[in-house]
Order: C-alpha cells, then structure tokens, then sequence
C-alpha cells in the first residue's frame, strides 16, 4: 500500500521596504530600551576621613613628632592631605598610596619617649596607621600616623584601604583630571591658608614663560596679594580654572573640529 505525502514547498512572499521613518522609528525604540552605561568612579567616602581626625605624624627619618596634624580626604577621593598649625598643608595623591596598616614601635628612642608621654604604650601598635606611598613599587616610601585612640585609627585603616581598592580612579576622563588638577590647587595652602601664585605658575609654566602665565592670571582677576604672591580659595573657583586653561593652552584646532561635528 502506498502512502502519498505532500511536503508544502514555501513561496517567498514580497516584502514591502521601510520607509526612513520607521527605521529611525525603530532605532529609536531600541535605544530607548539600552540602558545608558554610567561610569560611576567615585568612592562612598566615610565621614570620619572627611570631617578630619588628629593625628601626630612621623616617619623613619623623624627625631621628632608632628603634633596635632589634621588629616583629611578631598570630597571627590583624589587626595589625602593635612597640615600642622602654622605650616604649609601637604597633599599626598590617593593613586600614589599603596596601603594602610598597623604599625610596630618607632626605631627612634625620641620618637617613642614623646609617644609614650601623649598615649598609653599598650595601645601604640593599634593606634598607629602606616601610610606606604610611592609612584612605583620601587620607589616607596612610608610615614606613621598616631591616633588618640585604637577606633579611630581603625576607621582610617579600613576607610582608606575601601578607598584604594577603586581602580576606576586610574581611569578618570580628561575633564575630570582638570577638576583633579584644580582640587590640588585648592588643597595646597600655605600657612595663612591661601593658594600660593607661584603652585599656580608651577602647574602652568610647562613651555611657558612665567610671566606669560602671571599675565593670563592677571587678567581673569586672579592676581591676589601681590605682595604676599597669594590667593584666597574661594575665588579661584572651578570656572576661573577652565577659563584660565583655555587662556594659557588654546586648542582652536579642536573646537573647530568640533563646530564642523
């Protein structure tokens, strides 16, 4: 007994052509539907470290202490910096610290004598935080901060370890390494508080003349004591930076590229 089947051979049915507008409709649906990727590199910074805490501060050349040194960290994460009463602040890049950790007793004697005269010995090695920096793995150097008590310093142990752990930091955009920039100038007072001119000239100067840079400072309004070659901080704002970046390093080349865009 034969079976007959039959197997349906498919016709190609025409197709109508979309139209632009239901191309561009479609494009659109889409993006729509594609979540935006954010790059989010900043750091959920813990309170303590930027309100500030007192630290007295050494390091292995030291045959004295730092008292009272107010440590704080910048409220994007870029810097570490802290100053001593009556002295210039000093500011340490976040990307340049390796690690924070206990530390051992000092080797020097004076050292450990005016230690032992603020704190009890006992709680020493918890109260010390041990700050490794450098811009290579060769190249390291380290200083002690001593807390008045073991919490706090665990807080900053833990706090900055959280902090180095975001890589993202080393993969900022142009725009926010200017803000960098300009944070660093902010940070780097002198004693009475006050930008200094010449970090400014320093920061600028590459391929310039000084004078050339005093001029553009000059005419954004930027001169300062003239006297004491300074600056209050809240007049340098973010604005008065790019204005002054633009001024000294034009890239007419680029924003024409961009007008034709």
């Amino acid at each position: 007994m034969r079976v007959s089947v039959v197997i349906p051979i498919p016709v190609e049915r025409p197709t109508t052509p979309r139209s632009a507008g239901d191309a561009r409709g479609a494009l659109a649906a889409f993006l729509a539907m594609a979540k935006e990727y954010q790059f989010n590199w900043r750091s959920n910074i813990p309170a303590t470290l930027l309100q500030g805490s007192y630290f007295d501060r050494y390091d292995d050349e030291s045959t004295c202490l730092d008292l009272n040194a107010h440590f704080r960290v910048d409220e994007y994460g870029f810097f570490l910096y802290w100053a001593c009463e009556g002295r210039d602040a000093v500011v340490l890049d976040l990307i340049q610290v390796w690690e924070a950790r206990r530390a051992g007793l000092p080797k020097d004697g004076r050292v450990m004598f005016e230690l032992e005269q603020r704190g009890p010995r006992e709680t020493l090695e918890e109260r010390t935080v041990w700050i490794t920096h450098g811009v290579d793995l060769v190249n390291v150097s380290s200083f002690y901060i001593v807390a008045q008590d073991v919490e706090t310093a665990k807080i900053w142990r833990n706090g900055l370890n959280e902090l180095l752990k975001n890589t993202k930091m080393r993969h900022i955009s142009y725009s926010t390494c200017l803000m960098k920039n300009w944070r660093y100038l902010c940070l780097s007072l002198n004693d009475r508080r006050k930008i200094p001119i010449k970090n400014i000239v320093k920061m600028f100067a590459s391929g310039k003349t000084d004078k050339m840079v005093q001029k553009c400072l000059s005419d954004l309004g930027l001169s300062g004591n003239k006297e004491r070659e300074e600056l209050d901080v809240e007049l340098f704002t973010f604005d008065k930076f790019l204005r002054l970046y633009h001024k000294i390093c034009p890239r007419s080349d680029v924003q024409e590229l961009f007008v034709k865009l």
